[in-house]
């Protein structure tokens, strides 16, 4: 039985850490901005300006990838519950630019943005 729960554990692990990577190197190829579509979430030409997307890409998904990547380092079979206590003071930290992403009365600060979308963003605001 014992062995069954380091399989699931290893399996959600490697499920979640997946997620977070996949999560990060989207935020990274949009935050380049290297194509139109890569640009998408900073332009209003799709139908408007949809601050949501905007502000999970700049703080929201990043802070969750890293959270996915807490949870998956603490369920790691042997060393999970040492980095417990690295991962639950990081993952509850990561709350609070979470908390900001989906409160949109809270203005993101301009340096979270890359350069190429702060023209765009002092025009929106």
């Amino acid at each position: 039985m014992y062995e069954d729960q380091i399989g699931t554990r290893l399996i959600v692990s490697a499920v979640l850490t997946l997620v977070a990577l996949s999560m990060l190197g989207y935020c990274a190829w949009a935050r380049h901005g290297g194509s139109p579509r890569a640009r998408q979430w900073m332009d209003g030409h799709t139908g408007g300006w949809n601050w949501f997307d905007e502000r999970m890409t700049v703080l929201g998904a990043p802070a969750i990838a890293l959270i996915c990547l807490c949870v998956a380092a603490s369920l790691l079979p042997v060393v999970g519950r040492y980095l417990l206590v690295i991962t639950i003071p990081v993952g509850f930290l990561l709350l609070i630019p979470v908390l900001v992403t989906i409160l949109p009365f809270i203005p993101l600060p301009g340096f979270l943005y890359p350069r190429w979308a702060r023209p765009m963003l002092r025009r929106q605001r």
